[in-house]
């Protein structure tokens, strides 16, 4: 595609400027978690009377691009039906939307438009996931983490040569495969009793609690996420659920790493 060509592309993408709704505003704020996704900086802060915004929407591909913005970004890919979908709109703070719509390059919009992806990819899975429900045997394991003492792992560490975790975390996420592997060498025996006891004595199938965990996995691969994002998501629906700490939360999916009902074996 020469110059010519990709100027007659955007010619077609382009559409007039739309601001965005109240109501659309509330869904970039909430895709990028109130967070500027270039420079992690609070979007929104209370003020004395009122809450402050500190956020705009930008544009990922100029709406209007100047014939700078054409030769700057020629051949990149238009994300969306058109410029003004939400799928090439994002929420920045106020200094970076400035600073990207005044140094434009290539490198900077793809970048920003692999973050929009990735973000757009984490919003939808946890909208999916925010109608599954925890299984009430593992909110009582939760609870039954939070009060644990040291006397209660007595005797029941793993060895290292039990865990499986490395036949399915890739090497080039060293530092999950790592945290995973501490957790399921720590705790992984003490919750695979806590949660068998619990099970018969509440006459649950264990399989079925398991499952509640693998559907989440699934949902999450479903989307093509990576393992650290699978990990992650998987956490945080885990603490929205239960409102537990983020630390047990990791134990409990690292468990069920090492119990195969997150990831699969690698190839």
């Amino acid at each position: 595609m020469n110059q010519t060509e990709f100027e007659k592309k955007v010619t077609a993408y382009k559409r007039e400027r739309i601001a965005p709704t109240d109501g659309q505003k509330l869904i970039y704020l909430g895709e990028v978690n109130g967070l500027c996704p270039l420079c992690g900086k609070s979007l929104v802060r209370n003020g004395a009377r009122e809450v402050n915004k500190f956020f705009e929407i930008a544009h990922i591909f100029p709406c209007n691009p100047t014939v700078d913005d054409l030769q700057q970004l020629y051949g990149v890919e238009l994300y969306g039906e058109n410029s003004e979908t939400m799928h090439n709109k994002i929420a920045l703070c106020k200094n970076c939307h400035y600073d990207y719509d005044k140094n434009k390059t290539k490198e900077k919009y793809n970048n920003l438009l692999k973050i929009k992806k990735n973000l757009e990819r984490v919003y939808s899975v946890n909208n999916e996931l925010a109608d599954c429900n925890l299984e009430d045997d593992l909110r009582k394991m939760l609870v039954r983490l939070k009060d644990l003492k040291s006397g209660d792992l007595n005797g029941l560490s793993l060895s290292y040569n039990a865990v499986t975790v490395n036949r399915k975390i890739d090497d080039t996420s060293i530092i999950l495969q790592n945290k995973v592997i501490g957790n399921v060498i720590l705790y992984f025996k003490f919750i695979q009793e806590y949660l068998k006891d619990l099970c018969e004595s509440s006459n649950t199938d264990f399989e079925l609690v398991a499952s509640n965990v693998r559907t989440v996995y699934l949902k999450c691969k479903r989307k093509e996420m990576n393992q650290e994002e699978i990990f992650e998501t998987i956490s945080n629906w885990v603490v929205s659920q239960t409102h537990c700490s983020q630390t047990a939360a990791e134990i409990m999916v690292s468990f069920f790493v090492q119990d195969c009902e997150v990831y699969d074996k690698l190839s």
